[in-house]
């Protein structure tokens, strides 16, 4: 079976499961971070020198074990916090931590093809400041659109937050847009390499890149799925057989 984790609100991977049912005509399970947190789900891991064995339970009885899981497209950006509310005051961010690392080792056990794996940058793949993002372009050789800093806050990836952008997905290494000149696509494709993150959002300056000059922004691993249509799909699908 194909897996497609993601919280309630996520929309786009949920439309991307509903897709993928219909091209494969496989065994899509849409499983959401957080229905984990029910009482009823029963977890079993047991880690091995070769790796780690994972089965679960689910609440409505669905059963999820490493071996039967092809691939999963993973979308959890934080784990179920409904025992997080059960902790002792003041032991809430310690209780977070557990979870998250939980859920990275459990997740990995899961499946040997996870798009998007957790990272210790973030679990579902690796996020990066804007500074951090902006410096991979440069390597990867795109233009970049300065970025104002302010000593009081060095993490000022907020200040241009809110302009007018364009999103460009890219799965695989592969930006999927037929507007991208061909310079711009080979560097965004060294880009999405350089970020080793399979499923990525590149944002451009200006709602017309063309004519601002494609002066790259920032990134994220988290990006709407719908953006590339069925020609995302379809590379996602890819991703989870590779």
């Amino acid at each position: 079976m194909i897996v497609v984790l993601c919280h309630s609100g996520d929309y786009s991977a949920q439309w991307v499961a509903e897709r993928l049912r219909a091209r494969t005509g496989e065994l899509v399970e849409v499983v959401l971070v957080e229905s984990l947190a029910s009482p009823g789900t029963v977890w079993h891991q047991e880690i091995r020198d070769v790796g780690s064995h994972v089965a679960v339970t689910l609440d409505d009885g669905r059963k999820l074990r490493s071996g039967e899981v092809k691939g999963v497209l993973n979308r959890m950006i934080m784990p179920a916090e409904g025992v997080v509310r059960a902790a002792v005051e003041g032991d809430e961010g310690y209780a977070r931590n557990e979870l998250t690392s939980f859920a990275a080792s459990w997740l990995r056990g899961l499946a040997a093809r996870i798009v998007n794996p957790p990272t210790p940058q973030g679990l579902s793949g690796r996020w990066r400041p804007a500074t951090a993002w902006r410096l991979l372009a440069l390597e990867a050789g795109l233009n970049i659109r300065l970025l104002a800093l302010d000593s009081t806050e060095p993490d000022s990836s907020h200040l241009d937050g809110g302009e007018p952008s364009t999103t460009v997905l890219t799965v695989g290494e592969m930006p999927l847009s037929d507007s991208l000149p061909t310079d711009v696509r080979a560097a965004a494709g060294r880009l999405a390499a350089l970020a080793d993150t399979p499923v990525l959002g590149l944002r451009f300056q200006g709602l017309d890149p063309n004519a601002s000059g494609w002066r790259f922004l920032d990134a994220t691993p988290y990006p709407d799925l719908t953006l590339a249509g069925e020609a995302g799909v379809e590379a996602i699908q890819a991703e989870l057989s590779a």
